[in-house]
């Protein structure tokens, strides 16, 4: 699920993130049962923070794959076939 969603950079912090919502979840639940309606909302704005750094996060991905569409089409233009061009891991 992540890598289809996240860059690899991005994998990690996305994770803490996703672990961060679940974590939230399971003690809203907890204050919600013991009749702590207030401190409850307060992790409804914990897991509203984490979705928000996933979005930015997934939208670097989608940046990136732009990116790499714009060269693909500059390559392209200049009479390279695209189809034997590949993409690796930088490292």
């Amino acid at each position: 699920m992540l890598g289809a969603n996240f860059l690899i950079e991005d994998q990690e912090a996305a994770l803490k993130e996703l672990v961060c919502i679940a974590d939230c979840l399971q003690l809203m639940t907890m204050r919600i049962q013991k009749g702590q309606f207030n401190a409850a909302r307060l992790h409804i704005e914990d897991i509203d923070r984490s979705l928000q750094e996933l979005a930015i996060l997934k939208n670097n991905r989608l940046q990136r794959k732009s990116d790499i569409d714009v060269l693909f089409e500059e390559l392209s233009d200049l009479g390279v076939d695209v189809h034997y061009v590949s993409v690796g891991e930088r490292g």
